[in-house]
């Protein structure tokens, strides 16, 4: 089942690699970056709660053998998700065009409101710490 809008555009060199209900991930086309969103539940399936109670934002970073991971919001709805995953990948294309290597990069400077935190309040917000700097 496609849970992608018509009109969901990707940023430059990113690609969706798995589009489920409750699991959107996309992966820039050098493989090195990957943004997901996860349903997750609040509380137990005996309080009422269900799966999708929020969602999970993450991003993820290889360098070799290893990987890097940084929460990057959580939100209540699936388009607040689709938002928060789409701000992601532009911040990590415009960290891109800013340097020359991708060695030195690192998600948690990348985004550094969000990169010492376990689990940011929930939000209904759709701005996620993206503000690039004006030309």
């Amino acid at each position: 089942m496609n849970t992608l809008p018509a009109d969901f555009e990707l940023p430059v060199g990113w690609t969706c690699t798995q589009c489920e209900p409750n699991k959107l991930v996309f992966r820039r086309d050098n493989g090195r970056f990957e943004v997901e969103a996860t349903a997750a539940m609040v509380g137990s399936n005996q309080t009422g709660r269900q799966p999708g109670d929020y969602w999970k934002v993450r991003a993820h970073q290889r360098r070799g053998e290893l990987t890097s991971d940084v929460l990057i919001a959580r939100v209540t709805t699936q388009e607040t998700a689709r938002a928060a995953l789409r701000t992601g990948m532009e911040q990590i294309n415009h960290a891109l065009q800013e340097t020359l290597s991708t060695e030195g990069l690192a998600l948690t400077t990348m985004f550094e409101e969000s990169g010492g935190q376990q689990d940011p309040p929930i939000s209904n917000v759709t701005e996620h710490r993206y503000h690039p700097e004006s030309p």
